[in-house]
């Protein structure tokens, strides 16, 4: 069995962004970081790219604006095979608008991972990352390749 291959967008450096790679690499899954200047490309050119591997989770973080997140949400809506993959926001914050606009524009979970709790980053990030990866099926790439 191949492992999950999963799109992490955000700031490679931010510490959420660190702690979910590691975490989500410990359970076994490909971790593909994409920073918000790509993002940025895919929203100017109206489209998502070609790629040779479809991922099967995308990750959208808290340190891209909300706005960006939810234009790409749409984005990947208007994608064709794209449309069906599972969108997790992550956020450092608990924002009300922000939790009702995420899922208003498909998100499957939203996640506050808080930098302000001991530990509490690493710890949500563990949590999130066994979720995704054992828990939860994930779609088979194979079923609609870009």
């Amino acid at each position: 069995m191949t492992p999950p291959l999963l799109w992490l967008l955000g700031d490679p450096t931010a510490a959420w962004t660190v702690a979910l790679a590691e975490a989500l690499a410990q359970q076994g899954a490909h971790v593909e970081r994409i920073g918000p200047s790509r993002a940025a490309e895919w929203l100017a050119a109206g489209a998502m790219p070609h790629v040779a591997a479809t991922p099967q989770l995308f990750i959208l973080g808290g340190d891209v604006a909300f706005p960006a997140q939810g234009a790409l949400m749409q984005l990947l809506d208007r994608a064709g095979p794209w449309r069906f993959l599972p969108r997790v926001v992550v956020t450092t914050a608990e924002e009300p608008d922000e939790t009702r606009l995420a899922y208003q524009h498909g998100a499957a979970s939203l996640v506050v991972m808080n930098e302000g709790v001991a530990g509490g980053l690493r710890r949500a990030a563990e949590v999130v990352a066994r979720y995704w990866v054992r828990t939860v099926m994930l779609p088979n790439p194979d079923y609609f390749a870009v």
